[in-house]
């Protein structure tokens, strides 16, 4: 009988290393680590992938030859143009960078899965096309 519980308790012990190098242990969502590239009049990526609660970091280049911006809105919020004072509260993280400058965008991924509209908040801009999405799902 002692035999038969030392065989369990070592094929347990196999199983569960087996888990934790195949990453069945709670991890949490994988990091987003983006560089952006801003210029006359797109998001080069235009979309971000990332899981719920991940830590998002974005380097914005901005390559253009004027000031451009990045607005993060809330889910099932449209911004429509022109960007303006109403919008404005919608966004949940937002960041202007100066041409030829670079500028870094940190934040923590919604927990709820969804499209969230990125939009560039410089007069003009979203008019012409400037905007992608955040799209917030599971792995």
């Amino acid at each position: 009988m002692q035999g038969k519980r030392w065989i369990v308790l070592a094929a347990g012990i196999g199983v569960a290393a087996m888990l934790a190098a195949c990453g069945g242990g709670s991890e949490g969502p994988r990091p987003v680590n983006k560089t952006i590239d801003l210029h006359e009049f797109m998001y080069d990526p235009a979309e971000i992938d990332a899981e719920p609660g991940a830590e998002v970091t974005l380097t914005l280049d901005n390559t253009g030859a004027l000031i451009h911006s990045m607005y993060i809105m809330e889910l099932d919020y449209t911004a429509e143009a022109p960007f303006d004072e109403e919008d404005e509260p919608h966004a949940l993280w937002h960041i202007q960078v100066e041409p030829g400058q670079t500028g870094t965008l940190s934040f923590t991924a919604p927990k709820e899965p969804g499209t969230y509209q990125i939009v560039c908040g410089v007069p003009g801009h979203l008019e012409v096309g400037m905007q992608g999405t955040l799209v917030v799902s599971a792995p």
